[in-house]
């Protein structure tokens, strides 16, 4: 997520069997963390459009911020590569400590050495370029059925 495009593909990693219906993305908590401004924006509309309620951290240090402020997220979207000396595997593991819960993430990344080590963090591996359609699957299938 640190190029200035939003488009989505490709990704790697298992995502649980029981899936959400797309259009239960309403209400859904999620957490973007991305230290680029544009691409926070980006993500924020695209995330509202579908009902979510967003919160935007710039890095790993913000978004425990917020979670200590607010209500924990139910999923949690993290580019790698962040400015506060965290990448995104780290800011997702601060959360999960933080909260006390395995909350269900993602790793948006075009690194694709990355995958081996997201899936051990227990973090689903997107490579960019992600479509729009490929995220909102992906995101439905990481949280529990209703």
């Amino acid at each position: 997520m640190s190029s200035n495009h939003v488009d989505f593909d490709g990704d790697h990693g298992s995502h649980q069997s029981a899936t959400r219906p797309e259009s239960s993305l309403d209400g859904v908590r999620v957490l973007v963390i991305e230290d680029n401004a544009l691409i926070r924006q980006a993500m924020e509309c695209l995330l509202t459009s579908w009902g979510c309620q967003i919160t935007l951290a710039d890095g790993a240090l913000m978004a425990r911020d917020h979670v200590r402020r607010d209500q924990a997220p139910d999923i949690i979207l993290s580019d790698y590569q962040l400015n506060d000396g965290y990448n995104g595997i780290n800011a997702v593991r601060l959360v999960r400590e933080l909260t006390g819960r395995q909350i269900p993430a993602c790793l948006i990344s075009a690194d694709e050495n990355l995958v081996h080590q997201a899936e051990a963090a227990g973090v689903h591996y997107l490579h960019k370029s992600v479509p729009p359609a490929k995220l909102r699957s992906v995101m439905s299938g990481l949280l529990p059925a209703e």
